[in-house]
């Protein structure tokens, strides 16, 4: 009965130690949570629109993203798409995002403000640099 009893005890401290978050609380990673587009330049021009500022990326605990993109569509602002994919902290303010077909791309994120405000630098192909800033909710 006691060795039962020890093996009870020292499962369930070997399970609660166990984590798929390297290292990092979910819950608590300054990440989570809505935001929202608050800026967007392409080298070094701005070019948000009230539409495009409905734009937002939700960091959820559980390391799910979605991201709600919208555009004009015609004369009507409307949602465009959303994308959802899985987040990773990797370390240094770097952010690895997986899309659903497993394509992977870390980003680093600058974090301002008391962490309520977040900027991504992406350069495309064409050596075009966008900058884009969001605003947590």
């Amino acid at each position: 009965m006691k060795k039962l009893l020890y093996l009870s005890v020292v499962s369930s401290i070997l399970i609660s130690c166990i984590s798929n978050n390297d290292g990092v609380n979910l819950s608590t990673d300054k990440i989570v949570g809505n935001w929202n587009l608050f800026s967007q330049k392409t080298n070094s021009i701005e070019t948000i629109t009230d539409c495009k500022k409905q734009t937002t990326f939700n960091f959820e605990p559980d390391r799910i993203l979605r991201q709600t993109f919208y555009s004009f569509i015609n004369t009507d602002c409307k949602e465009n798409s959303q994308i959802i994919s899985s987040w990773a902290f990797s370390g240094d303010s770097k952010y690895r995002i997986t899309n659903s077909s497993g394509v992977s791309q870390t980003l680093e994120f600058s974090f301002s403000e008391n962490d309520t405000k977040f900027s991504i630098s992406e350069t495309d192909t064409n050596d075009i640099v966008t900058v884009s800033v969001f605003k947590k909710n």
